[in-house]
């Protein structure tokens, strides 16, 4: 296979040495807009003939970096599995189990601990604990005014309560959960290097090798009833779509400080996934079919909040169809002969709140108004 390959460069930050590694895997986030978000992690298999698993701790911490930081990400060591050969001969490997800030952050706890009224990305970094690792920032203050708690539990926990409150997405990158306010979703689309995916690859498309379009499913929903924390239900039934298709009943507990805002997430929802012919999108690809230009600009984007291009074929179709796509979540299986990307996609109209002055966001006709 041509192109380019992927020089992925694993450290142990305790050590500051270097980790050759024989195969790994590394995964992140979700499969659909309406998943919570329980964590990701990385998984590499080492040889192991000299015991060069020793020189790895339970908790150290494992940076993934490539192409000069374009992906940088930090994982913790859970688990490792040591493969010995019998009677010490032949090939021993052992295989190093690790999580992303997002597994490390449910897996700590905060107790009575007051969290203010406030947006619901400012309330995010209000369980940031800059003691230790990882950190959680923000990008953007949240569009959401979130109830004033005292809370007991994993950060996560409330992370996820706070992502369905918001309709925005999250990301790990660096040492950092990246909370990310619904309307900055497109923040960084004016400073990265435009990438988009498409059948085949080109200056800056990305060309993948399989690509799925997959409906709603139990995300299809036109009757859905919001319950605002210490307010009442809220509820918004999308008249047309019941009487096109029947009810599609779905309930959810918010953080929104007041009714009304309640009723402006129920409004969304079932207007936003109301549509039984929205897809979903899941592509692969290889990086050996592409340039290192395109997978230069294809890893900030696995880090950053970022809107692509995508376009595809509806079969017996004679032209193309265009669309624009938020990353979901992400799977990298690395070998030595090359790294197979396979990402989940939503349609960005779910995310596509319309922004004044955005080349992206205020097209007319092409972004639904918020709440």
């Amino acid at each position: 296979m041509a192109g380019y390959q992927i020089p992925w460069v694993f450290t142990n930050t305790r050590t500051g040495l270097t980790i050759p590694f024989l195969t790994a895997s590394i995964n992140f986030g979700r499969a659909t807009y309406m998943d919570v978000y329980n964590g990701g992690g990385l998984i590499f298999t080492i040889n192991n003939n000299a015991n060069q698993a020793g020189s790895i701790q339970m908790g150290d911490s494992i940076r993934v970096t490539a192409i000069s930081g374009a992906y940088d990400v930090g994982f913790w060591v859970d688990e490792i599995q040591c493969q010995d050969y019998p009677g010490g001969t032949g090939f021993s490997t052992a295989t190093i189990v690790c999580s992303d800030g997002m597994v490390r952050l449910g897996r700590r706890l905060l107790n009575n601990q007051a969290l203010t009224l406030a947006y619901s990305g400012e309330q995010a970094v209000q369980m940031s604990d800059v003691a230790q690792s990882p950190g959680i920032t923000r990008l953007g203050t949240g569009q959401s005014l979130v109830s004033a708690t005292t809370y007991t539990g994993a950060p996560m926990q409330r992370l996820n309560q706070l992502v369905n409150t918001e309709r925005g997405v999250m990301r790990c990158r660096g040492y950092e959960v990246l909370f990310v306010a619904r309307d900055q979703l497109n923040y960084y689309g004016a400073s990265l290097p435009s990438i988009s995916f498409g059948r085949t690859a080109g200056a800056t498309q990305i060309g993948y090798q399989q690509f799925s379009r997959i409906g709603l499913g139990l995300n299809f929903m036109n009757t859905v009833a919001v319950t605002p924390t210490g307010g009442a239900e809220q509820l918004s039934t999308n008249t047309a779509s019941v009487t096109a298709y029947g009810s599609a009943y779905y309930s959810l507990q918010t953080e929104d400080s007041t009714n009304a805002q309640g009723l402006g997430l129920a409004n969304w929802l079932s207007n936003s996934q109301a549509d039984p012919s929205a897809e979903r999108y899941e592509i692969q690809f290889s990086d050996r079919s592409q340039t290192q230009n395109l997978v230069t600009r294809l890893l900030p984007t696995l880090i950053q909040p970022y809107i692509y291009d995508l376009s595809y074929r509806i079969p017996g179709a004679g032209s193309d169809t265009n669309t624009k796509a938020v990353m979901e979540g992400f799977t990298i299986d690395i070998s030595q002969s090359d790294s197979t990307f396979s990402i989940s996609l939503s349609p960005a109209t779910y995310y596509q709140f319309f922004t004044l002055d955005s080349a992206t966001l205020g097209i007319l006709d092409t972004s639904r108004l918020g709440w």
